[in-house]
């Protein structure tokens, strides 16, 4: 739904421009694009830490098994939990890991867009822009793919669309979640780089025959 969404987005954006001398634009409302920046970062790092302590709270013992270690007999092999045990394993981190992550898809496809028009418009190539949008589209739906299919539902889709990160072993997982902040991190420094953008609410009038003919 969100890619729809999006497509239809980016598919008024260029209907826009063609029509764009038949109204009149009226301006109700303007939102800085860098707070689509910040209300991703935020809500992101919500995610995974409400995730993390939640799951360590409720659930310690079981999220920080796999099929070699477990607790408490093997505490010096495996005690930090792994990203998808954290997020996908037990109820209820699980549940508020989901809840928050769907609130980030909206920021996210908005910061694919915004990426999109800073690229074309700072290199003046759409075809590096577009190729931009592909793989943040890509990586948007394969994020939903391990968030929404856990490992618990159907561990194959759930390891292919985390294909980027490393098995759930103590040596990697600390590994493993400084990928997903890092991740997150290098999104919430493209708040400096849309601080000259800014999403706008506007309200078209058609301008009359009459008045065209004079402009």
């Amino acid at each position: 739904m969100h890619l729809l969404l999006l497509l239809l987005f980016i598919a008024l954006h260029f209907v826009n421009q063609v029509e764009m001398n038949s109204y009149e634009r009226h301006t109700l409302a303007k939102i800085p694009a860098k707070y689509i920046s910040y209300s991703h970062t935020i809500c992101a790092y919500s995610a995974f830490l409400v995730a993390l302590v939640v799951g360590c709270y409720t659930h310690y013992d079981k999220i920080v098994r796999n099929e070699y270690f477990g607790y408490p007999q093997n505490l010096m092999q495996e005690w930090f939990p792994s990203v998808s045990a954290t997020t996908g394993d037990r109820y209820p981190a699980r549940a508020l890991f989901q809840i928050l992550i769907a609130l980030t898809a909206g920021p996210r496809f908005a910061l694919v867009y915004l990426w999109y028009i800073c690229t074309t418009v700072s290199t003046r190539s759409k075809r590096l822009g577009k190729m931009l949008l592909t793989i943040g589209i890509i990586r948007t739906i394969a994020c939903g793919g391990w968030v929404f299919i856990t490992s618990t539902d159907d561990h194959s889709i759930h390891d292919v669309a985390m294909v980027i990160y490393l098995l759930s072993y103590t040596m990697y997982a600390l590994f493993e979640w400084s990928l997903i902040f890092y991740d997150v991190a290098f999104d919430a420094i493209t708040s400096s780089d849309f601080e000259k953008f800014e999403l706008k609410i506007t309200h078209r009038d058609k301008i009359g025959l009459e008045e065209k003919d004079v402009a």
